[in-house]
């Protein structure tokens, strides 16, 4: 399975190539229909697929294993339809005082929903449950789960690699900003896919 990863991504960086240099190809070679247009909303999507690529590979060399390696504790709580904040926000503070770096997660039906990072967890669990969508925890979530950090230095990349790892259907920021790229496997690869291509093709590409 990895090595199909590895050729499916190499098949569509050879792609995206071959689609960017289409029309001075035409300038010799004749072919029938129109040229297929290269634009720029087109480079961010293939650029997402090629890093989608990167982290199934990285996924096999081991992704869980380097965020087991920053994970000091693991802890997951079951809601109960009936529970009520005050006692969710109970065993947050047990779970982890304040000042306790740890990235959480919530869960419904063995899907995630959401990851985030905190250091002050019950205070940021209480945001999230008084939030209007509540990312539809309340009425379809079931699990918590949370891991402790090391240290809060090891969080942006603690997250990078959860949210590799447990594919949130909710999320919808980049996990780890730019200066951390260096602590995460995937940022490491990630990072470069995007500025190089951007880089190589970015000469007037339209929306």
């Amino acid at each position: 399975m990895p090595h199909s990863y590895k050729v499916e991504f190499d098949r569509a960086l050879s792609g995206l190539y071959d689609l960017r240099v289409a029309g001075i190809r035409r300038l010799i070679v004749k072919q029938k229909g129109p040229c297929p247009k290269f634009t720029r909303n087109f480079l961010e999507e293939q650029i997402k697929v090629l890093q989608n690529y990167a982290t199934k590979v990285l996924m096999n060399g081991g992704v869980e294993k380097a965020l087991d390696e920053v994970t000091t504790f693991e802890r997951w709580n079951s809601v109960t339809h009936g529970e009520r904040d005050k006692a969710l926000l109970s065993w947050a503070k047990q779970v982890a005082p304040k000042s306790k770096s740890v990235v959480y997660s919530f869960w419904t039906n063995g899907q995630c929903l959401y990851v985030g990072r905190t250091v002050n967890f019950r205070q940021r669990l209480k945001s999230h449950l008084e939030s209007r969508n509540r990312y539809k925890f309340r009425k379809t979530g079931n699990t918590i789960k949370v891991r402790g950090i090391a240290s809060e230095a090891q969080l942006p990349k603690a997250e990078c690699l959860a949210v590799a790892l447990y594919q949130p259907c909710v999320n919808d920021k980049k996990p780890a900003g730019r200066k951390y790229a260096r602590e995460c496997p995937l940022c490491k690869v990630h990072e470069p896919i995007e500025r190089e291509l951007k880089s190589i093709f970015r000469s007037r590409l339209r929306r």
